[in-house]
């Protein structure tokens, strides 16, 4: 007999991979017994930004609970893969409720749903504290990713890119320093 869940992943950034996030969300399902997948997944889509890829998988997750009555749970790795905006938390919390649908999250360990249906209260609660602690936590990486920029940039290192802006060359340490050809022809433009 199948029994199917959905598999919920993403990544904020294209330059994260979601393979060991799936790898590990789908021994984590097999462990609560399912064996069919219905894989929502997508790179680029952030759930702090609550970006049009992260939107669009949402839809769909709401769109398979309700449509797919094979469908016996979502199953996340990390809540945070779910939501990183107490709204929006509050808001899938409120839909899988309402749909008896149940949530298991390995990180932490969340069961939302009792066994006959009805609210965990426990598992509500850990699901609201850490709802609000996942965007603090997106917060405070961004707010640490600005300190480091600027730092950088203070100390005229490269941030990234192909290649230094022109007139400008990078050395082994990523200091940028003047570029020997361009940088007397921008001096030229800007004189």
């Amino acid at each position: 007999m199948k029994n199917r869940c959905i598999v919920f992943l993403r990544c904020s950034t294209d330059h994260q991979e979601l393979e060991s996030q799936k790898k590990e969300t789908i021994a984590y399902a097999k462990s609560l017994g399912f064996n069919d997948f219905v894989i929502i997944g997508k790179v680029g889509a952030s759930a702090y930004k609550v970006n049009h890829l992260y939107l669009e998988m949402i839809e769909e997750m709401k769109r398979l609970v309700e449509t797919d009555k094979t469908v016996k749970a979502v199953v996340c790795w990390h809540l945070n893969r779910l939501a990183r905006n107490e709204v929006k938390a509050m808001e899938i919390k409120e839909f899988l409720i309402n749909n008896r649908m149940q949530l298991y999250v390995k990180e932490p360990h969340v069961k939302l749903l009792k066994d006959d249906g009805t609210v965990d209260d426990g598992a509500e609660l850990v699901f609201n504290i850490f709802s609000t602690m996942s965007k603090q936590q997106a917060a405070e990486l961004q707010a640490k990713a600005r300190r480091g920029k600027a730092e950088k940039r203070a100390l005229h290192k490269f941030q990234g890119g192909a290649r230094p802006p022109f007139g400008y060359a990078m050395d082994e340490n990523k200091n940028i320093l003047p570029h020997p050809t361009e940088a007397p022809i921008l001096n030229e433009l800007f004189d």
